[in-house]
């Protein structure tokens, strides 16, 4: 098992963790309004995600107040590729909120960070192919540290994050892994504090026997095909990594109409910026290849 230890070298910045809510049993209660929303949210359908930014901000601001007026701020989230994930959908919803509200302190910056990689083709080589909710201890820790750390490494501006106080903003904290990670690749920039704001986390024995609860928290609503080609094809959606995910691992003959119900414009761009994703080879189904075939189609 790999230590999650940090480096002993490293200063350690005052830390706090805050959730809307924590997991500390199973069954999940699919008609608890937190996990109503939330599979609708993992795929950047607006109003869920709306729903939980403004859960947040009154925890967010509170989070500000603890530090003093004159304290700069860095509001940031998990890496990505291209495609958004919800949690950088919620931060920048949070962000907007604190930077119209936030009377005389300095304004946050908004930090998404992105995995660089000297050649978009290779990248599956990097990202794992299976579903990251589904994946156990070891194979959260053997994934994030392929993405952290291998050819695609997160590139952290170091400046951005050099004596400010972090506002790190994710979905669920099921393992702590990603925080782990997270910490290592901003810690040497020398953070004031590093505050990190969920909105669902896990018990971490709870979490550590049963990671893959991820998996049926994103699927307890919108999980047949049907229901997320609605939500979809609908424009009240910025469709996350998850979601296009989702949508690629259905054949094109199924597809092809949805994209098409969406207008070419936004079908469009949602295939470029799939095609730049460019991460997705599974189960020996070529994603790329697929993304090309979508994109002949749209109007056909």
């Amino acid at each position: 098992m790999d230590d999650l230890s940090l480096d002993v070298n490293l200063a350690s910045p005052v830390e706090s963790s805050v959730a809307l809510h924590t997991i500390t049993s199973l069954p999940l209660d699919p008609q608890f309004p937190l996990f109503r929303h939330y599979p609708a949210m993992k795929l950047g359908i607006l109003d869920s995600i709306d729903f939980f930014v403004r859960l947040l901000i009154p925890r967010a601001r509170k989070i500000l107040a603890r530090e003093a007026d004159d304290v700069s701020w860095v509001v940031t989230v998990p890496p990505l590729f291209a495609l958004p994930a919800a949690a950088n959908l919620l931060a920048r919803g949070i962000h907007r909120d604190l930077i119209a509200h936030g009377g005389d302190r300095p304004p946050p910056l908004l930090a998404e960070l992105r995995y660089s990689a000297p050649n978009p083709a290779t990248l599956h080589l990097e990202a794992p192919a299976n579903d990251y909710s589904r994946a156990s201890v070891a194979d959260r820790r053997k994934a994030r540290r392929q993405l952290y750390e291998g050819r695609s490494a997160v590139a952290v501006d170091l400046e951005t994050f050099r004596g400010r106080a972090v506002l790190f903003v994710n979905d669920i904290n099921v393992t702590g892994t990603q925080q782990h990670f997270m910490r290592r690749a901003i810690r040497p920039a020398g953070p004031a504090a590093i505050h990190w704001l969920h909105v669902l986390q896990v018990d971490p024995v709870l979490g550590r026997s049963h990671p893959e609860l991820e998996y049926a928290l994103n699927h307890l609503h919108l999980a047949r095909f049907d229901e997320l080609a609605e939500a979809v094809a609908g424009s009240g959606i910025e469709p996350t990594a998850r979601c296009v995910d989702r949508l690629l691992r259905h054949d094109p003959e199924e597809l092809a109409p949805v994209l098409r119900e969406m207008g070419a414009e936004r079908a469009r761009r949602l295939l470029e910026l799939a095609a730049e994703e460019g991460r997705w080879k599974s189960a020996g189904v070529d994603y790329q290849a697929r993304v090309a075939l979508l994109a002949s189609r749209i109007t056909g």
